[in-house]
């Protein structure tokens, strides 16, 4: 073959070659396309969820995945809905004096009296009984270089002069009274006491071991029934609390009606709503936090379960219409013990 024919033929050949490459190609990417869109649909974020539960159509809304992508936002613009004071009361006068008119009041009906009743008698319980104790106390204090307790000291004794000591040790009781009317700043008190300080002022921590365990585990069981009824109610300090999963204690779900609930799936569901409702900057960052925390360790189940929980909550505090601050004058609410 001359040398002419040679480079006449060359082109083509090369011409040939790159056509065979470039179908190739175009047939490999054709079979390779749907293995990507199988690969992107296995591990989609609602897979799991989809196999886990079945979502009615109707009660699809966006998932709390999407909103944890949002995590840095500043507060939003919560719903509207009136924020309530809890009762005021500070040590000033006398109590003998006041106390004519916050009983009258009580027994008309008005629990925010009952509740500052019960408040006076908390703080009298813990003031000096007797000028004794008091000289003794301030000294010691003084001593120790806290002028500012021995100053309170001397108001709390002033304040709860004439209360007899009966009267005092009724603060509890009137406390748990008014929780069991459903008045959310007293359940947010009962909701909030160590297990241990109750069965201390109950009078009960000299009961045999078994008699002790009883009482003190029923106490628990109602003080979750109280927290959880002040967060249903609008509480955000209740919400905040119960946003911690050893808030929740399985056998206290177990015998509630939140079947399928785990602690991380109650705990993720009142931070949700926390966030939701408040108006606090503070309040909304540490509602956030926890709830990213929360997200960490959720799983698609828990996720949904929290979801659905929480919907629900904000549909009832919503037709409520009011609700309760965690912080009130820029400090967290005071829970009393």
């Amino acid at each position: 073959m001359t040398k002419a024919n040679i480079h006449s033929i060359l082109p083509m050949l090369i011409i040939v070659s790159l056509i065979i490459i470039f179908s190739s190609i175009a047939i490999w990417l054709v079979q390779f396309e749907p293995n990507i869109r199988q690969q992107s649909h296995s591990t989609s974020p609602n897979s799991e969820l989809e196999n886990l539960v079945t979502i009615p159509e109707s009660d699809q809304y966006e998932p709390v995945m999407a909103v944890k992508e949002q995590s840095d936002a500043k507060p939003h613009n919560p719903p509207e809905l009136v924020w309530l004071n809890r009762p005021f009361w500070q040590l000033d006068g006398l109590l003998t004096d006041k106390l004519p008119a916050l009983q009258l009041a009580y027994q008309n009906g008005d629990k925010a009296a009952g509740f500052v009743i019960a408040a006076y008698l908390s703080r009298c319980n813990k003031a000096p009984s007797s000028k004794a104790d008091l000289e003794e106390k301030v000294e010691f204090a003084i001593e120790t270089g806290e002028a500012d307790l021995a100053e309170r000291l001397t108001q709390r004794y002033n304040f709860c002069q004439g209360v007899p000591e009966e009267m005092r040790e009724q603060h509890l009781t009137r406390f748990i009274t008014l929780s069991k009317d459903g008045f959310t700043p007293a359940l947010e008190v009962i909701g909030s006491i160590p297990s241990k300080q109750y069965m201390e002022y109950m009078k009960l921590k000299e009961l045999p071991r078994d008699e002790y365990i009883s009482a003190r585990d029923a106490f628990e069981k109602s003080k979750y029934q109280y927290l959880t009824q002040a967060a249903n109610q609008g509480s955000i300090l209740a919400l905040l609390k119960l946003s911690d999963m050893n808030a929740h204690s399985p056998k206290h779900i177990e015998e509630s009606r939140n079947k399928g609930h785990t602690s991380l799936s109650l705990a993720l569901a009142n931070a949700s709503v926390a966030k939701h409702f408040t108006t606090n900057d503070l309040v909304y960052g540490r509602a956030e936090f926890i709830q990213s925390r929360l997200y960490q360790k959720a799983s698609a189940k828990e996720i949904f379960l929290a979801e659905s929980l929480s919907a629900n909550m904000v549909s009832k505090i919503q037709k409520i219409g009011h609700a309760y601050p965690a912080r009130e004058k820029d400090r967290w609410v005071f829970t009393f013990y």
